[in-house]
């Protein structure tokens, strides 16, 4: 009976790591601060976010749980008010870009397994 306890701490263990505690599949969208978009609604529990402005526009990233699929989720907004312009999101083997007008916000977004690392990229004038 020790070994199957231990199993079970250790599972629980490794629950508590791959999502945070017992409140972070629980939290509500989280918005994307400053003046860019939202975060995905079923991304939650983001880990790392953050909007800046670069290159002449606005660029929101971000990482955390995806809730419709359980996966780690990535997302890459950039918004540029003159030039057509892209957002990358990079995660696993999972690659997505979009192409956006000027003016508009290009919003990409990926999901891989939690081994794997979000890389966020923009591009202002493809």
């Amino acid at each position: 009976m020790k070994r199957v306890g231990q199993a079970a701490a250790a599972a629980a263990a490794a629950a508590f790591m791959l999502f945070g505690g017992a409140g972070a599949a629980q939290a509500g969208p989280i918005a994307a601060p400053d003046s860019g978009p939202a975060a995905p609604a079923w991304l939650t529990a983001v880990e790392e976010e953050g909007c800046q402005d670069v290159d002449g526009g606005t660029w929101c990233y971000g990482s955390g749980f995806d809730g419709s699929t359980g996966l780690k989720g990535c997302y890459s907004n950039y918004k540029h008010p003159d030039n057509v312009h892209t957002a990358t999101a990079i995660i696993g083997n999972s690659v997505n870009t979009v192409t956006a007008g000027p003016g508009d916000w290009a919003q990409a977004y990926a999901t891989a397994g939690w081994g794997f690392t979000c890389h966020a990229k923009y591009n202002p004038n493809p």
